[in-house]
């Protein structure tokens, strides 16, 4: 008799945007896009900002009115759950694990990696005496789209796919075409503190909600940091300006950007993309020393 809740805690900044006015195009929610958010991202601002996104599966009992069991996941925005009259309950989870638990005691019973995000809802079905359990599987969701920050790594913009299990089973997940964008900056820093600053706020507010805060993409739509469009002033304008790109998905934004504020925006996006190699290095190099010290007798 409990009811099985995927919990998540997601903050974010709320500040109204008192020039607001409604445009097609935009997010509009009436919300400052650029509040809150720090110019400059370092490696402590980094750790605390991740550490602030949580997420868990919590049994809870509706007669005590308090949670019997939970269990503690790495993110947030983890899948839904199913739970089956053979006191079993099954999740996925945000970074590909599928895991079934002890219904009454929260036990970890099984897991398998499905090779792509498992954020959906699981099902259950029998055929001829056998029951089957499947997910779908793909980095889609709101989170993915615009959390990039919130991913320890980005994510391969993979097809999903529908993954099914049955006791006996011996299929397998084929393994994704990790085809990433080399991750270095395409072009040098350019632009006063003036125009970054500009490029700051027309970023957050025309494209964050696609791109990712802070221009770090999860993976699943271009990481314009690592774009080799960003290298060249004509090239960008083509895309942003002028729309040839709008066949792929990313139409003109003629009508929100001038093309002073698009090439503003190239050069925040190029100043992300030095800060944000530079910032891959110091991660790297603090988990390679967390792994030799581990590894210490």
């Amino acid at each position: 008799n409990l009811a099985y809740i995927p919990a998540q805690e997601v903050p974010d900044f709320y500040a109204s945007d008192r020039l607001f006015n409604a445009r097609s195009q935009s997010w509009n929610t009436g919300t400052n896009l650029a509040a809150g958010l720090p110019m400059d991202l370092d490696l402590a601002t980094a750790m605390a900002l991740r550490a602030t996104l949580k997420g868990r599966l919590i049994a809870w009992d509706p007669i005590t009115q308090s949670a019997r069991w939970s269990v503690e996941h790495s993110n947030a925005w983890n899948g839904g759950v199913l739970s089956t009259a053979g006191g079993l309950v099954f999740q996925g989870r945000l970074e590909g694990e599928f895991a079934a638990y002890n219904a009454a005691t929260g036990e970890k019973l099984w897991h398998q990696n499905v090779k792509s995000g498992a954020a959906s809802g699981p099902g259950t079905y029998q055929i001829d005496g056998d029951q089957y359990v499947t997910i779908t599987t793909g980095w889609g969701s709101a989170y993915a789209l615009a959390g990039g920050s919130a991913y320890d790594q980005p994510v391969p913009p993979i097809v999903g796919k529908v993954v099914t299990f049955k006791l006996g089973a011996t299929g397998t997940i084929p393994d994704p075409n990790l085809v990433m964008a080399p991750r270095t900056p395409k072009a040098e820093r350019f632009g006063d503190a003036e125009m970054i600053q500009l490029g700051f706020e027309q970023y957050h507010f025309n494209c964050r909600v696609c791109h990712g805060p802070l221009a770090i993409s999860s993976g699943v739509l271009p990481d314009l940091r690592w774009s080799s469009i960003s290298a060249s002033a004509e090239a960008w304008q083509a895309v942003v300006i002028d729309g040839v790109l709008a066949d792929n998905g990313m139409v003109s934004f003629s009508d929100s950007l001038s093309r002073t504020d698009a090439e503003a925006v190239r050069a925040y996006v190029i100043k992300q993309a030095h800060d944000g190699a530079a910032l891959e290095a110091e991660v790297a190099a603090l988990m390679a020393a967390q792994a030799a010290e581990a590894a210490q007798p």
